[in-house]
């Protein structure tokens, strides 16, 4: 074969063994791997390896011959076994360029009349590929022919699909072909745990509102395994998925990879605050607008929310009463909705912010909020009441209520009875009731010893 087959095909011997065994596919693996694939014929003068190397080359040839020393399958051993330290130093794409990229040359040289001396020195029987019995030249091709020239060429076309693949892997080529939400939602999945953002090229139709989705969106979430949530740029949220399920089914979704951010998280208690509190934990950009950031929590409110439903997109901010549940909610959510200003009675929110390398976040991570807690009621700022009797508050005369018939039950005012029943003092029992007997006056004075009747008895 000639210098340029052996290349092309030692690139594609590496690239395919990068994509089957996820082995790291890099330019100085494809370098390596090409100069290995044209080593062995390092045997010959009539080679241009063996041209730039031409004492060894004549040497070896003198004494050896060709595709004999530097083809046979111990060379090829030797080769993986010298070359095995790359391995411990951490370079596996390397060891791998060099055992395959060598030998995929020999493997080629069967593919000729000559054939290769595979078993040398052991054997002087020549290996060829494919072997007809009835004729053994059947099948196969001479060096310099126009057949050399086409496996080249299919060599090098076959090498870009597979180093596509192999930079996106395997299954990624799949979720390509397949180009649907399912695919969408485990590549998103797989990405943002990777700490990407990730846009989802999108043709979609809903058919019950007969609206179509087109274009580039971008990915926040999801809530199932074909469910996929996109935003566009107006802050408008749909899901994209099965019917009867989501706000568009796509006919193709397909999912890229964006830029790499940093991923802060916030867990904040906003009993006693307002939403607005929020907007201290989400950075300005240089541009004036917020950094990239979701909502997420359940919250109960001192009011009621009054939140609507919309029918035509994702609902990030749901209510019930003065329950109020945030999905990928956004502080542009709530400002829309007429929210910042409610105070939350109880409940946790979950900030993301998401953040390019090397930005600042803008707060202090022991200063979650940067206001104080606002109080439920304006009750809260008062005092304390003052203790009365038994420990128990003391209660204010001014604001006792008093009958509005006070001459037909009390009499006229300033007399302490009238027609009715007599007034009572406050703290004493109805007449009628049973009240307690008064103690004797010995206790009351404090006096301790036996009464007169118990002396007396004595």
């Amino acid at each position: 074969m000639r210098l340029g087959t052996h290349l092309t095909g030692g690139v594609l011997a590496y690239t395919a063994t990068a994509t089957l065994f996820q082995v790291p596919f890099t330019a100085t693996g494809v370098v390596v791997a090409a100069a290995a694939s044209a080593a062995p014929d390092v045997d010959t003068l009539g080679s241009t390896v063996g041209r730039v190397f031409s004492p060894l080359a004549r040497r070896i040839e003198r004494r050896y011959g060709h595709r004999t020393l530097t083809h046979c399958y111990a060379a090829q051993l030797a080769v993986a076994v010298v070359t095995l330290p790359l391995i411990a130093l951490g370079q596996p794409h390397l060891y791998a360029a060099l055992v395959v990229g060598y030998a995929s040359h020999p493997f080629l040289d069967t593919l000729t009349v000559q054939g290769v001396r595979v078993w040398w020195p052991w054997s002087d029987r020549r290996g060829v590929f494919p072997y007809y019995n009835r004729q053994p030249t059947a099948y196969r091709t001479t060096t310099g022919s126009r057949a050399d020239s086409f496996f080249g060429a299919f060599f090098l076309v076959a090498t870009i699909p597979l180093a596509l693949v192999q930079h996106d892997g395997y299954p990624r080529l799949v979720r390509v072909v397949q180009a649907d939400a399912s695919a969408a939602v485990r590549d998103f999945l797989d990405w943002s745990a990777e700490g990407y953002l990730v846009s989802v090229e999108v043709e979609a139709d809903d058919p019950q509102h007969l609206r179509r989705l087109s274009g580039t969106f971008e990915a926040i979430g999801t809530t199932g395994q074909n469910t996929l949530l996109v935003r566009d740029t107006t802050g408008r949220t749909f899901s994209l998925g099965p019917a009867y399920t989501a706000d568009f089914q796509p006919t193709r979704a397909v999912a890229h990879r964006g830029e790499r951010v940093t991923v802060s998280r916030r867990r904040v208690d906003l009993a006693g605050r307002v939403l607005a509190d929020l907007d201290g934990l989400v950075p300005t950009l240089d541009d004036g607008t917020r950094a990239r950031h979701l909502l997420d929590g359940q919250l109960t409110l001192t009011e009621d929310a009054g939140v609507t439903p919309d029918e035509f997109r994702f609902d990030t901010v749901e209510g019930t009463d003065r329950r109020l549940s945030l999905q990928f909610a956004t502080l542009a959510d709530l400002d829309r909705l007429g929210l910042s200003g409610l105070v939350v009675e109880a409940g946790v929110v979950t900030v993301r912010v998401y953040l390019s390398p090397g930005q600042a976040e803008g707060y202090a991570p022991e200063y979650p909020l940067r206001c104080p807690p606002r109080p439920l009621c304006p009750q809260a700022e008062r005092a304390p009441a003052p203790l009365g009797g038994r420990g128990r508050p003391r209660r204010d005369r001014r604001h006792r209520r008093r009958p509005r018939d006070l001459g037909a039950r009390h009499g006229p005012p300033g007399r302490r009875g009238g027609p009715g029943r007599p007034r009572r003092r406050p703290g004493r029992p109805p007449p009628g009731l049973w009240r307690p007997r008064r103690a004797p006056p010995a206790a009351r004075s404090g006096r301790v010893g036996p009464t007169p009747s118990s002396a007396a008895t004595g």
